[in-house]
């Protein structure tokens, strides 16, 4: 491993990665696929991938194309481990490149899937970003772990790690600069073999049009709302304005200013 290896954004990642025996073990099978985005990489002195003896995919963004994506993942056999390395937010289909992936590993294998983490790296409430203008969403841990249960089946894996990478993160820098030190969110998922009772998973359940339970929420009035017409006076016909305040003593002395103001 290089010098430029040891302080490049890769590198500090996967030491992060390494730490947790579950993402260990899996950054280890001999069969591992790692998709990434080719920019950058040199200019960081950053070439070696997350998975020492992994298969890349390096994905231009210049030219990024998701049929050509799919067409690789399907190529290949089956896999251990398959690393989405900073790739899924630039991916309009995400549900595809994660299905995709899913159906790509062997039971008992690993997907992990990195992006940015929003309030880390991107630090806005919404796109556009100001640090990549290819990313065309915005993560938290809860929206990637939300992305994964659209895409995939939530019987057939469980999730073995969701982290915040935040080792070395400069927390005091300003919001127009890149902030230096780790910014991702990591989460693993291992394949699980299809369950047997997932055939049957919803034989038992029928749709209910009324809630069965009473709920905290006023229900919404059915019948359209009566049409109104406001009418508006023509005021350089109104001479006099007639002013209430029906309060205590002490609030109509301090409402007499106001009448002034108005009388004016």
């Amino acid at each position: 491993m290089s010098a430029d290896d040891d302080v490049g954004p890769a590198a500090r990642l996967r030491d992060f990665m390494l730490r947790h025996p579950v993402l260990a073990q899996a950054l280890a099978s001999p069969d591992g696929l790692e998709v990434r985005v080719r920019e950058g990489r040199e200019a960081l002195g950053d070439r070696a991938p997350l998975i020492a003896a992994a298969a890349t995919i390096d994905l231009d963004p210049a030219a990024f194309e998701p049929d050509a994506v799919a067409r690789s993942l399907e190529a290949v056999a089956p896999r251990r481990c398959i690393v989405l390395h900073d790739v899924l937010q630039r991916v309009a289909d995400y549900r595809g490149l994660l299905g995709r992936c899913f159906d790509r590993l062997s039971v008992g294998g690993h997907l992990i899937v990195t992006v940015p983490h929003q309030f880390l790296l991107e630090r806005k409430w919404q796109p556009p970003s100001r640090i990549d203008p290819g990313h065309l969403r915005f993560y938290t841990p809860s929206t990637l772990l939300a992305e994964i249960e659209e895409a995939v089946d939530p019987s057939e894996f469980r999730v073995r790690l969701l982290a915040d990478h935040d080792v070395g993160h400069d927390y005091a820098a300003r919001i127009e600069r890149p902030p230096a030190g780790g910014h991702e969110i990591v989460l693993a998922i291992e394949k699980i073999a299809r369950p047997a009772w997932r055939d049957a998973l919803g034989a038992d359940e029928t749709q209910t049009v009324d809630a069965l339970e009473p709920t905290r929420y006023v229900p919404l009035d059915p019948t359209p709302p009566p049409r109104h017409r406001t009418i508006a006076p023509d005021r350089r016909a109104i001479a006099r304005i007639l002013v209430l305040k029906l309060d205590h003593r002490g609030d109509f002395l301090m409402a007499r200013e106001a009448f002034g103001i108005l009388r004016g």
